[in-house]
């Protein structure tokens, strides 16, 4: 490999310190990184700042599998900054829950769930309390909901939501779709995928 590669980390760090996210990206591939490099690295940006700097937008893609331990670290992470917009891009073949300081995020006004692809869709467990007290706008795409009743409870916890976008998502169970939410001002359904009747 390059020199640069052998860098100890914490000057790599520092590099990347200076650079946007997207070159930090390049820069990992370049000086080929591992994901556990990359990983650190991400940690250090998150919990370097104890939470003295505020997050406009998150956005995680995953395409190998990431640990929970991880994943609720950084989401912990973001929710204790504040964070406005939250876009999770995940292929994960365990279900995949929201930790509760996110849903209790008073910040948090557009979250985006995108949990596989046309041929799989990953499952969701949903919060069993309420939360979300500020979220404006839901999209959910290939996300499996295993108890459409929770579903239900969850959306109408939401009491500010005005969009909700749903695209391949597969209900269990499901017979009605009933929304009960008085702010809802858009709903857009796409390829919705119902499970087979017993």
């Amino acid at each position: 490999g390059d020199r640069s590669s052998n860098l100890p980390e914490p000057i790599i760090h520092h590099i990347f310190s200076f650079l946007e996210t997207i070159n930090v990206v390049r820069a990992s591939t370049a000086l080929q990184t591992t994901n556990e490099k990359f990983k650190d690295f991400v940690n250090w940006v998150l919990l370097s700042q104890n939470g003295s700097t505020n997050i406009q937008r998150f956005l995680l893609s995953c395409f190998n599998s990431v640990d929970d331990y991880t994943l609720y670290r950084w989401l912990n992470a973001v929710a204790q900054r504040n964070v406005q917009v939250l876009d999770l891009d995940i292929i994960s073949e365990e279900p995949i829950k929201l930790p509760r300081c996110l849903v209790t995020c008073e910040s948090l006004v557009s979250l985006k769930l995108n949990f596989g692809n046309r041929e799989h869709q990953g499952v969701l467990n949903l919060p069993t309390c309420a939360g979300f007290s500020r979220l404006k706008s839901l999209d959910l795409q290939h996300v499996e909901v295993l108890d459409y009743n929770l579903f239900r409870k969850f959306l109408s916890s939401c009491p500010l939501l005005e969009n909700l976008y749903m695209k391949e998502c597969f209900f269990r169970d499901f017979k009605i779709l009933d929304i009960s939410t008085t702010s809802l001002k858009y709903l857009t359904i796409d390829e919705f995928l119902l499970s087979e009747p017993k």
